[in-house]
C-alpha cells in the first residue's frame, strides 16, 4: 500500500475553492447554439486527427477539416 505524506495548505484549499467557483460558472453559462456547434466539431476535427496519427495515417488537421465539411482532399506524394 502506497502512503503520501500530503497536507491541505490554506492556500491549496483556497485554489481549490477558487477552481471549483470557476467550474460551476463554466457549467452553468449558456453557450450560443452557434458556438456549441462550432466547438462540437472542432472536437470531433481534433479526435479524428489524433487517432488517425496513432494509427500512421498522414492526415493532416486541414485534410480532417475537410473530410468533416465533406469537401475531396487531395493526397500530395509526401503524404502517401
Amino acid at each position: 500500500m502506497i502512503t503520501s505524506n500530503f497536507e491541505y495548505t490554506h492556500r491549496i484549499v483556497k485554489n481549490l475553492m477558487d477552481i471549483e467557483g470557476a467550474k460551476e460558472v463554466i457549467e452553468n453559462s449558456p453557450i450560443l447554439p452557434v458556438w456549441q456547434s462550432r466547438l462540437q466539431k472542432e472536437a470531433l476535427v481534433r479526435q479524428a486527427h489524433h487517432t488517425t496519427r496513432i494509427e500512421g495515417a498522414q492526415l493532416t488537421i486541414e485534410q480532417v477539416r475537410d473530410l468533416v465539411d465533406e469537401k475531396p482532399i487531395v493526397a500530395r506524394e509526401r503524404d502517401i
